[in-house]
């Protein structure tokens, strides 16, 4: 018997998971995602929508697990202008086409597992 958990270090959400409506520094949001993740807590990490679209820096405050989900707190430390957001982006994408050994022409609502 086994335990699953999947240990993350950037914060992937959609609308429906806590991506914040608004993203400005000092706002902490709440968030949830199905299955058993870990995040580093206090370190910081990128936030992105659901197209792998680096939009900030956030701090996870606290994780906790339930009913296999994974639900948190996190607050905005760093919302990036267009040419982070730009910078921060293309590295991420191109870090997970390394990772999947694959080139993604589509990107949006990509699961990387």
């Amino acid at each position: 018997m086994g335990f699953v958990t999947e240990f993350n270090w950037v914060l992937k959400l959609k609308p429906e998971q806590g991506f914040p409506e608004e993203i400005k520094e000092g706002l902490t949001f709440e968030f949830k995602k199905q299955d058993y993740r870990v995040y580093p807590v206090g370190i910081p990490v990128y936030l992105v929508d659901k197209s792998w679209v680096a939009v900030a820096l956030v701090l996870i405050k606290e994780i906790s697990w339930k009913d296999d989900s994974t639900q948190g707190k996190a607050v905005i430390v760093k919302v990036f202008s267009e040419e982070e957001k730009e910078v921060a982006t293309r590295l991420l994408r191109k870090t997970v086409e390394v990772a999947k050994g694959e080139k993604i022409e589509d990107f949006d609502g990509y699961k990387m597992t």
